[in-house]
């Protein structure tokens, strides 16, 4: 038994052996990875040495003899990756004095280990944190410091005129800015100011709109700008500082707005920690409380799916998939729907909004998005799921959600009452309904480019991470969720990372789109691959007006994403093909939207893709049992 074991040690031995021997001439991060393997061999060699310890001890101490030399060895090239790590950051302590007394920590965990371990690196980044971030974040932002502000919140449940009266005093003014949550929502106050004779601005991720003679801009939030004066700015659904993948960006603003007086609509549960922000910055405030224009009437009865379905009606779920079947479900019952979910392009969304607006569709069928204050005549709202999946996870829907949704119920000037029902649950949908909201105790923040970019060591994924570990000065603010960013960053090939400059790199990790799409990641990457080559100008994507629904979303989006690489690298485009294929592929969607009477629609039984007629089987090709 204890020769079988030996034969294992010495074999160890010889492969540790050859191990060293290929260092020699390999760069360090093909040295990092060596490292493991011995450290591998060194595991198996020890655990090995338990077993003959008793039973064989001459072989134990021949053995431990060896082991010594390698452990010397081992330590002499963690030294080596040391001083090369040692370039690369600002690092002052020397080897000797880092791994001192930590020899056998070292042979278990390796050198990057260890330094994990001792924070040694973080402790840099958190250094160069402690000394250029101020204090509190709105000392990030001078030019809004410069200046006195004023501030009037307006708050109350939907449907209480918040929106409609700030945006009131948004027209009066010489100088403008509106800031939405979602593009829709901006995409519908631009199309408002125009039409009611305010010349505005359109502006979002994937789109520009420039009005002549305009000096009012309706935008996405995240293109607030902080840089010219406004004399009023209207920040919409302004709870959202308490989100903690987006609410950098409503923080942000409220910190940093270059502008005379801000309009802040939110619920009543952000009045406190908004009231906070603006207290830290020394402006003045004015706090107006509205009530809701129409009550809201919680109906006893149970609903039943169609039969109980009435002009007016916005029924809810949450999932594009179950938007389409709830309409299929609809037109076999001769009730034509208007359909709202998040990958509908805007202009289709338009249309599809409008054909209810003028009655000609009777009902809605939408995901949550028609919660963030869309302006529809609806006279109930029917919530046919309770739950919804947020990401992570399948949850229940939250107390401020439910308001929201169920709160766009009953339109002031059309409908004297709102009504609101649910397929299941109602007792406990009702209560949260009615329920006093949770005061919400803290806001979030993002990075800062200039912060990010500035530091002169480390790569843009360290720089984002650590950033993300230093804890913020003041009690109430959080630092945000960046997993999109770090996954992205995941996924760039080392040359990429190596060839294109941290600025281009942090540009193009906080381009627009659905990170979970691979066919979008794949043009993602394609464009840095193109980048790299400094070509002048990006291949278009390509697509066929004959694709089925799905593969004309995800056509439209590939245009979105040429459209923000170009804009976003300063690159020319063609711009006359992104409005004519956006205008095609809307017209196109819409037109399947709402001349196919969606029957017999079908989606495949393992991954939920929509099935084209072609496909015969309940399952798409992709799925299909391969031969």
């Amino acid at each position: 038994m204890s020769a079988k074991q030996q034969r294992k040690i010495e074999q160890s031995m010889i492969e540790i052996k050859h191990l060293f021997d290929k260092c020699k001439d390999a760069p360090d991060d093909e040295i990092l990875e060596i490292e493991q393997e011995i450290r591998e061999h060194l595991e198996k060699i020890n655990n090995i040495q338990l077993i003959i310890k008793k039973s064989a001890p001459h072989l134990f101490r021949e053995n431990k003899e060896s082991l010594n030399l390698i452990e010397k060895k081992f330590i002499v090239l963690s030294e080596s990756l040391f001083k090369g790590i040692a370039k690369k950051y600002p690092i002052k302590i020397t080897y000797d004095e880092f791994i001192n007394n930590k020899e056998n920590q070292l042979l278990r965990l390796g050198i990057l280990g260890l330094i994990h371990k001792e924070k040694l690196i973080e402790s840099l980044f958190h250094k160069f944190f402690e000394n250029q971030l101020p204090h509190h974040p709105k000392d990030e932002h001078p030019l809004a410091r410069s200046i006195s502000r004023k501030f009037i919140i307006h708050t109350g449940p939907t449907n209480s005129g918040k929106t409609f009266n700030s945006l009131i005093r948004l027209k009066e003014i010489q100088k403008g800015m509106y800031l939405a949550p979602l593009r829709l929502l901006a995409l519908e106050v631009f199309e408002k100011l125009n039409l009611e004779g305010t010349p505005c601005t359109l502006l979002t991720g994937d789109e520009e709109i420039e009005v002549p003679f305009s000096n009012h801009i309706s935008c996405t939030i995240e293109k607030a700008d902080l840089k010219n004066f406004y004399d009023v700015v209207v920040i919409d659904e302004s709870q959202l500082v308490s989100d903690s993948s987006r609410g950098g960006a409503w923080t942000r603003v409220i910190l940093g707005l270059y502008a005379k007086e801000i309009h802040i609509c939110c619920s009543l549960n952000a009045v406190p920690i908004i009231k906070k922000l603006i207290k830290d910055c020394n402006d003045e405030l004015e706090i107006n409380i509205n009530e809701r224009k129409t009550p809201l009437i919680i109906e006893e009865d149970n609903f039943k799916f169609p039969k109980d379905v009435r002009a007016g009606d916005a029924l809810i779920v949450f999932s594009r998939k179950n938007v389409l079947q709830v309409a299929s479900v609809l037109s076999e019952y001769n009730i034509k729907s208007s359909m709202i979910y998040g990958n509908l392009p805007p202009d289709t969304r338009r249309k599809q909004v409008e054909l209810f607006t003028l009655g000609e569709n009777e009902v809605v069928v939408s995901t949550d998005a028609i919660g963030m204050g869309l302006n529809l005549p609806i006279k109930r709202v029917v919530l046919l799921e309770t739950e919804k999946f947020d990401g992570n996870e399948e949850r229940s829907l939250s107390d401020q959600e439910v308001k929201q949704i169920l709160g766009r119920a009953g339109r002031k000037g059309l409908y004297p009452k709102g009504y609101v029902n649910s397929v299941k649950d109602k007792e406990l949908i009702f209560e949260k309904l009615t329920k006093k909201d949770e005061e919400i105790r803290k806001v979030y923040i993002g990075p800062l480019e200039n912060t990010i970019l500035s530091l002169s060591f480390g790569t843009i994924k360290e720089k984002l991470s650590y950033w993300k570990t230093f804890n913020s000065k003041v009690p109430y603010i959080r630092k945000i969720e960046l997993a999109e960013q770090l996954e992205l960053l995941e996924l760039l090939p080392k040359h990429l990372e190596k060839n294109l400059t941290q600025e281009q790199i942090y540009r193009a990790i906080y381009i627009p789109f659905d990170y979970n799409d691979e066919k979008l990641i794949s043009l993602w990457l394609k464009y840095l691959g193109e980048i790299n080559k400094s070509n002048d100008e990006f291949e278009k994507p390509l697509f066929n007006l004959k694709s089925d629904l799905e593969e004309l979303e995800t056509a439209y989006r590939k245009i979105d994403i040429y459209y923000s690489f170009s804009k976003s690298f300063n690159i020319t485009y063609d711009e006359q093909w992104v409005k004519e294929s956006r205008d095609l592929l809307s017209a196109q969607i819409h037109s399947i939207l709402r001349e196919q009477t969606l029957k017999n629609i079908r989606f495949c039984l393992k991954c939920n893709k929509y099935l084209s007629e072609e496909n015969i089987l309940e399952l798409c090709d992709d799925c299909l049992p391969k031969k």
